[in-house]
């Protein structure tokens, strides 16, 4: 028809999406370990998730392709403010309670983290898409640009991520802000493509204070009100009973994680066995002969 003008669609990419994943690492990278140099990001610890909108409202999206929107939304109202149809950022969902990052509270309900006075906040690193517009093949350095200046005027809840192009400032913000919850620091290649199912996801290393992996929790010992130890399945295969015994708080996450899904005990067996889905528990595994597998906290579903 004359007159009629083509517009480009304002939404170009859909859910579920696959995000990209750091390579863990013993150090920091140099400064020019990538071409085009380095941006350094904090490493928070919370729920990984991707914010999107279509023609409809903002939502959140795990690593895994579930919808997260109704176990956050504190955060919805202010996202909704940014992410206007078409937008798409990847970043880290984080509480904060008594002045430092509690991931504790990401496992509660909305109506006890309001009881509590529980803040919740958007932590973005990327943006993925912005309307009529896929921008994931654009170096992250222009992905940065676009992403502070989507960013600029959201207020205290959706904030981009803490980076450096300084080494010697990340290294410090590894050994200092340890106590205010931050778990370590992500190197990432300016040059880099946002490119999860290709080789250039090897452009994103992370250093941690503490490496440690998930594992489904498929039983436990003790009692159902006090847990003294959780039976891990890890990555591997290989089932673990976890070890020394459990901290109260811990028994206490377990405890809550549990209800409903213990099966009747078996005779001559210390394992209380669950039923499916099983609850996700993150773990560290020691090395060497003897090595332990300690308990470290439930992870909330994704």
């Amino acid at each position: 028809m004359a007159g009629k003008i083509s517009r480009a669609p304002a939404v170009v990419i859909r859910p579920p999406f696959e995000l990209m994943q750091p390579r863990p690492a013993a150090v920091l990278p140099a400064e020019d370990a990538f071409p085009g140099g380095v941006l350094y990001e904090v490493k928070l610890d919370g729920v990984r998730s991707a914010a999107w909108r279509g023609d409809g409202d903002v939502q959140l999206w795990s690593r895994q392709g579930n919808q997260l929107s109704d176990r956050y939304p504190e955060l919805l109202p202010a996202l909704r403010a940014i992410v206007k149809p078409g937008v798409t950022l990847d970043g880290e969902i984080c509480a904060w309670s008594e002045g430092r990052i509690d991931f504790r509270q990401l496992l509660r309900s909305p109506a006890r983290r309001r009881a509590e006075g529980v803040a919740l906040s958007y932590v973005a690193w990327d943006v993925l898409s912005r309307p009529g517009e896929d921008l994931r093949d654009l170096p992250l350095a222009v992905r940065r640009e676009i992403l502070v200046e989507l960013l600029a005027d959201a207020g205290a809840q959706v904030q981009p991520v803490m980076a450096t192009q300084d080494r010697e400032q990340a290294l410090g913000w590894f050994e200092g802000l340890v106590q205010a919850g931050v778990e370590g620091v992500v190197g990432k290649a300016l040059a880099g493509r946002y490119a999860p199912a290709t080789p250039a996801r090897v452009s994103w290393v992370k250093v941690r204070h503490r490496t440690t992996t998930d594992g489904l929790l498929l039983g436990v010992t003790g009692s159902a009100r006090r847990p003294d130890a959780v039976l891990v399945q890890l990555p591997d295969g290989r089932r673990e009973l976890t070890s020394p015994r459990l901290t109260a708080a811990q028994a206490g996450q377990v405890a809550e994680a549990i209800t409903g899904l213990l099966r009747p005990p078996e005779s001559g067996t210390s394992v209380c066995w669950l039923t499916e889905p099983y609850p996700v528990a993150e773990v560290l595994v020691g090395t060497g002969r003897h090595s332990t597998v300690r308990f470290v906290r439930i992870r909330p579903p994704e």
